[in-house]
């Protein structure tokens, strides 16, 4: 099994547990939608996290579980020291780079400043809201595909964005995605909800329709799909 914890930012800390197939079927999932990695055969491709890693949150866990044949990651705690954690990435030279929308801004101003000597091809962010800031200085650093992931402790993979998409695109291979008003109706598009989720893999303790405490804009439905779409997160709790 597999224990993930939240942060108690919301005031308690929620604990959940999956197993190990339903942690490699959201795993396989969520690599449905990416693109395929530029790997080379001759060496293992190189993955840095730059996240919380003093506990079992949902990220770090992720990280610590990546196919030891295909990939060489290198996690590194937000609570390092700065010159630590700029001395193993500069060191380290990652294919990829993922963490917290503000850890990768903090990294990426770094990179502005003549600091911070990577060339990563990929970039993602997830944890807290991308700010239109935040965005400007990442994209301002690196030449490189955003892309920008929600999901939580309740399930880890909940929507996804690629570069150059205005919306998140639900993930409703793994979940039912919600966006309800006050009186517990769908909201329509380009108005605010609070997000329910419904984990549709974890069998070892069901999340049913679970209020996150997230407030999200709706977006608009791809005339070609059904797929919930998310504008724009509002407040994480």
């Amino acid at each position: 099994f597999i224990v993930v914890h939240s942060s108690g930012s919301s005031g308690k800390v929620g604990i959940f547990v999956y197993d190990r197939t339903a942690w490699q079927v959201a795993s396989a999932t969520m690599a449905g939608f990416l693109p395929p990695l530029e790997t080379d055969p001759s060496h293992k491709t190189r993955l840095a996290f730059y996240l919380a890693s003093h506990g079992h949150f949902a990220g770090v866990s992720t990280a610590v579980r990546m196919p030891a044949g295909l990939y060489d990651p290198l996690i590194i705690s937000v609570l390092d020291p700065q010159e630590d954690v700029l001395r193993r990435l500069n060191a380290f030279q990652p294919f990829q780079i993922g963490g917290y929308a503000s850890s990768v801004s903090m990294l990426a101003q770094q990179k502005l400043e003549g600091r911070l000597r990577i060339h990563p091809k990929r970039v993602f962010v997830s944890g807290d809201r991308l700010t239109a800031s935040m965005e400007q200085t990442i994209r301002a650093a690196w030449k490189a595909p955003l892309y920008v992931l929600y999901g939580g402790s309740e399930s880890i993979y909940i929507a996804v964005k690629h570069s150059g998409q205005e919306d998140m695109v639900a993930i409703e291979d793994l979940n039912i995605v919600e966006v309800l008003n006050g009186d517990d109706q769908p909201v329509l598009p380009g108005a605010e909800g609070r997000v329910v989720v419904t984990n549709l893999y974890n069998y070892t303790l069901p999340i049913l329709r679970y209020e996150l405490g997230d407030s999200v804009v709706l977006g608009n439905r791809p005339s070609d799909s059904p797929v919930t779409t998310i504008r724009d997160i509002k407040d994480r709790a």
